[in-house]
């Protein structure tokens, strides 16, 4: 009978520890890209940063954000690392965008040195580093994939010209498959982003215009979570920002960053050559608690610019395009960091 009790005793324990067991042993599905927003998280994770923070973190990559939204929608990943294809799961509603990881410069619509649009110069008021027509760019085919910067980037080139996104044709393709399709002569230009924009440099190719002058938006990549995940789960939340902007400190360090970014990019099927790495590196710079704290820095004003542009262009509807600044939510920052972020509103 003792035995029996004892045994009935230690049953009961285990069951009670099993059905008290804090969320937090669970593990966050973080989908992201192998590309700059990424390192952060992979640096925190590598280093034991979050472990330290006591939450268990998996990383999932995605060709880019398009499929990520997906995964998401899908309930596939909990935290997404991600560019501007995040507008499209926050004008959903059921998301906040919770982090802005890094600038995202070097984006820019190139195309052949034997293009008409390389012959003209100066057909836009104000911007004259634009090379093109209305008539030379109607359409255009451009190359690169939906849903994406690339995408916002081609739109807003073919609306500097008095033009929309039905006058152009976007044929889809991941980044890497539309830059060799278009130097194996595919297309009449590419929406390109790093690295593969600095190889188009390099190759000779001509940029028609930067992503900024393309679409007057300052960009950045960030980090959005599901809006039931972060109200189960607040506390670890706040673990993985807290971590994740103490990496970013750490990767402002050029070496520091440009030797973990070449060997995690390698490790990952990402190779740079050293100039590459340095345009990346000179070119995507991390958000950090300082640079938040500037008087110029304004939460979510590159999302707000997107979220609006797509909208004209009906890719989100009126309905939807409030819940875009409505996901904005920096308190996450405040209980991570304890500071005060002004928030584009």
């Amino acid at each position: 009978m003792r035995k029996y009790i004892l045994a009935l005793l230690l049953l009961v324990s285990i069951l009670i520890s099993c059905g008290t067991k804090s969320s937090s042993s669970k593990k966050i599905r973080v989908g992201t890209m192998v590309n700059t927003v990424a390192l952060p998280i992979a640096y925190a994770l590598e280093k034991g940063m979050y472990s330290n923070e006591g939450i268990e973190i998996e990383i999932l990559t995605f060709a880019s954000g398009a499929p990520i939204n997906e995964a998401f929608a899908a309930g596939e990943i909990d935290i997404a690392a991600s560019g501007l294809a995040s507008v499209f799961a926050l004008a959903q509603g059921n998301a906040k965008w919770i982090g802005e990881v890094n600038t995202t410069g070097g984006m820019g619509i190139f195309v052949r040195q034997d293009s008409p649009i390389a012959k003209e110069v100066g057909k836009v008021a104000g911007y004259s580093n634009i090379l093109g027509s209305a008539e030379t760019v109607r359409g255009l085919q451009i190359l690169g994939p939906l849903g994406t910067t690339a995408q916002f980037n081609a739109i807003g080139y073919a609306k500097k010209f008095g033009l929309g996104g039905n006058d152009i044709k976007m044929i889809h393709m991941d980044n890497g498959p539309a830059y060799q399709a278009f130097i194996a002569g595919e297309g009449d230009a590419i929406a390109a982003s790093p690295p593969h924009s600095f190889q188009a440099r390099e190759e000779g190719y001509v940029l028609a215009a930067t992503f900024e002058d393309a679409t007057d938006v300052v960009s950045m990549d960030g980090i959005y979570v599901g809006t039931k995940f972060l109200e189960e789960r607040r506390d670890d939340v706040v673990k993985f920002i807290r971590a994740t902007y103490k990496a970013s400190e750490i990767l402002s360090d050029y070496q520091t960053r440009y030797d973990f970014e070449k060997d995690w990019f390698e490790r990952n099927g990402r190779v740079y050559d050293d100039k590459t790495l340095d345009n990346d590196i000179n070119y995507k710079v991390y958000v950090t608690p300082a640079m938040m704290q500037e008087e110029t820095y304004i939460f979510g004003d590159g999302m707000t610019g997107t979220a609006e542009f797509f909208y004209e262009d009906n890719k989100i509807s009126e309905d939807t395009l409030p819940n875009v600044q409505k996901s904005y939510d920096v308190s996450v920052i405040k209980d991570a960091l304890g500071i005060d972020v002004k928030v584009d509103q």
